[in-house]
Formats: structure tokens, sequence, C-alpha cells
């Protein structure tokens, strides 16, 4: 991939979709609020539910490698949303997607709790994953990280954070716009 200098990147090592979803099970399973998310949909596990989203894209077919973002805080937000219901109903107002700088413009960004509170609170080390299409990266997990650094941005702070990013050449005519994840009953 020729997006190393583009989004100044450093590649780590080659990757499996194993260890992609191991990281991606490691920033959310443990966390309450998608319990409760996902049992609503009928799903018995978070992994269930996850492995769901993750086959739109076909991420078990694709070679992903790792790499370090190397300045966070102006790197991120040159990334854009990854093509989610919510995201699109809520904030890219019409538009399949939006840069994160151009999420941290919203006010509905601006005041959102959750989101404040990872910028107040980012963890040390985290992960994202995304997809490279047409030389952009689309994330496809870490949405509410990644806007809340757009955020960390647009507010002048400082971040101390070590984040690596999965990343996937996604070779499609189109990114597929994902309605909300199905139910399984």
């Amino acid at each position: 991939m020729n997006i190393e200098k583009k989004y100044n990147l450093n590649f780590i090592k080659s990757s499996s979709w194993q260890e992609v979803f191991g990281l991606w099970r490691k920033n959310e399973a443990h966390l309450k609020k998608w319990e409760k998310h996902y049992k609503e949909r009928g799903y018995y596990s978070w992994e269930e539910w996850r492995k769901r989203s993750a086959s739109y894209f076909n991420c078990d077919k694709l070679e992903w490698s790792l790499y370090k973002i190397n300045n966070p805080v102006k790197t991120v937000p040159k990334f854009f949303g990854g093509p989610f219901a919510v995201w699109r109903d809520y904030f890219y107002n019409g538009k399949k997607t939006k840069s994160f700088a151009q999420l941290t413009q919203l006010k509905k960004i601006q005041e959102h709790k959750g989101i404040i509170d990872i910028a107040k609170k980012f963890p040390k080390k985290t992960s994202l994953i995304g997809l490279v299409f047409r030389g952009k990266i689309f994330i496809i997990e870490g949405m509410h990280r990644s806007t809340a650094i757009g955020l960390i941005n647009k507010n002048k702070d400082k971040l101390k954070s070590d984040i690596v990013i999965a990343l996937a050449k996604f070779n499609k005519k189109e990114l597929p716009e994902l309605k909300r994840v199905d139910p399984i009953k």
C-alpha cells in the first residue's frame, strides 16, 4: 500500500484477519453498552454480532497489515467515517461519508457526551481498523475514538497515545452502504 507517506504511517507487519479481529475484540467486547446492543438484535455474543458486521466487507478475505500512526492528532482527522447507517442518518447529512475533520465541525458531534468523554480520557494505547479505498482510509472500527481524536485536534489539545491501525485494501467498485446490522430473528 502506498499510503504510508500520505498518512504518515510506519509499517509494523503483515497481519491476519484473526489478529485484526482480536484487536477489535480487545477494544470493545468488554463494554457493557455493546452487550445490550447485540442482545436486543438477537445475537448471542459480541463475536457473533461483529462477525456479521465484518462480513459486509469480506474482512476475512482481505490482506491486512498493521501500521503505527505517527501523529494521530494530525492524521486521523483526514480519515473518513465508515459507511454505517447510523452515522449516515445522524452525522453525514445525506452523504455517504465524511472525514473526521468535517464531522468535528458539527454541533451534534461537539456536544456528543460519549465522544467528549473519550476525548477527555483517551486510552494510552489503542487500535483502529480501516479499509483503503480509492486512496483514502475509511474507518470500520474505532469511529467514536477517531471522532474524539478529531475533537482533540479541533480544540488544539494534546494527545499522548500510541495508536496502531490495521488496514486492508478494498478493491471492489464501491464500499457497501451498510444498513443497521440485521437481527437474526
